[in-house]
């Protein structure tokens, strides 16, 4: 039986032996090609309202099985699967492990990799631990007792200054007034073996979400916390911005990549729905430990739809609440200015077609 490669090259397999000597001489990743004669037409692709209606990781799975270039030795896949792992235990949650399985399985990932650490990440030039020992005592913890979230804010002093400087998050010099990023929306998480901890701007928690609204929500764990403010018709873009992310970081220790995604709609506390730009970057210290950055940005063509006001920053302002001064300065400007679109390619669209919900 062909491998999956070979069987697209249209070039006959060379034995019966996985991997195959031509994946292995093409440094593919080399799985048998399960033939679909006999089984009928295929089924058509879902739509985008259905894609929109499933959970992150229904759209994130969807998304990252069967795509060529990712594969066991991708270091942003096995972060995921790994961080799956912790959330699965730490909630107690079968139905999330069993989405983590299904991932794993789909790239031939085996438990030793991900629970001993048998893989090229883990030696000792990558700083990394080999096992997820802590999962031991996670197991006999009942769930009542775990700690899944911080009590207070995530502690921008713990993220990672490169980037911090990517996103253009600097203290003013002097000291005398709030950081000018404090006016921006922004939302950072802090993802640690099965805990979080969140980080959002005065203007994040005035405008779109308050930190203790995000915290009543992760502990109640019966919605995500996106849902706070992003209809559900946005899911499927919020899933793409993160798989752009975890596809960036193929190598451990890689720069961070800051990009800008896909217009989207918010939902402000004032119900208020708004579309705006949307920059993500993700950083991945290790394995288990991952910072993500999201922040929002009115458009400038939507600052001309109030003609009442007399300049930009006036209409931002009336949105916002703030003084026109306070909304950017010349730093957090040029951080956009500088921002890449995020190029959505055919290989990951493929990625985005592969499996079925």
């Amino acid at each position: 039986m062909a491998c999956r490669e070979c069987h697209l090259a249209k070039v006959k397999c060379q034995n019966d032996v996985i991997p195959c000597a031509r994946c292995v001489r093409l440094s593919l990743h080399c799985v048998r090609h399960i033939s679909r004669q006999g089984k009928g037409r295929k089924k058509p692709r879902r739509s985008l309202e259905v894609q929109n209606s499933k959970s992150t990781e229904d759209i994130l799975i969807k998304n990252c099985a069967g795509k060529s270039k990712l594969g066991p030795d991708h270091y942003g896949l096995n972060f995921l699967i790994r961080s799956w792992v912790w959330l699965a235990f730490s909630r107690r949650s079968f139905f999330l492990l069993n989405k983590v399985s299904t991932l794993a399985t789909s790239y031939g990932i085996a438990m030793d990799q991900i629970f001993c650490g048998e893989n090229k990440f883990s030696r000792e030039e990558t700083g990394e631990k080999r096992e997820m020992r802590s999962l031991e005592e996670m197991v006999l913890i009942p769930r009542a007792k775990q700690k899944v979230l911080g009590e207070a804010q995530l502690d921008l002093s713990t993220v990672p200054q490169e980037l911090l400087k990517s996103v253009e998050m600097r203290h003013s010099n002097d000291g005398s007034r709030a950081p000018s990023y404090e006016n921006r929306w922004i939302l950072m998480r802090q993802l640690l073996k099965g805990g979080s901890k969140y980080y959002a701007t005065a203007a994040f928690q005035r405008d779109i979400a308050s930190w203790s609204a995000i915290q009543r929500t992760w502990q109640a764990n019966e919605k995500e916390v996106k849902d706070l403010w992003l209809p559900r018709e946005e899911n499927a873009k919020y899933a793409q911005a993160l798989i752009h992310q975890i596809c960036l970081h193929h190598s451990p220790k890689l720069p961070m990549m800051p990009a800008r995604t896909a217009k989207t709609k918010i939902r402000l506390l004032s119900s208020k729905v708004e579309e705006v730009e949307c920059a993500v970057a993700i950083a991945l210290p290790s394995l288990d430990n991952c910072f993500y950055f999201l922040e929002y940005y009115l458009p400038e063509n939507s600052w001309t739809k109030n003609a009442q006001a007399t300049s930009s920053l006036d209409i931002l302002a009336s949105v916002a609440r703030l003084e026109p001064d306070d909304i950017l300065d010349g730093d957090d400007q040029g951080f956009w200015d500088s921002l890449v679109q995020a190029q959505w390619t055919p290989e990951l669209q493929e990625l985005f077609d592969t499996l079925e919900g």
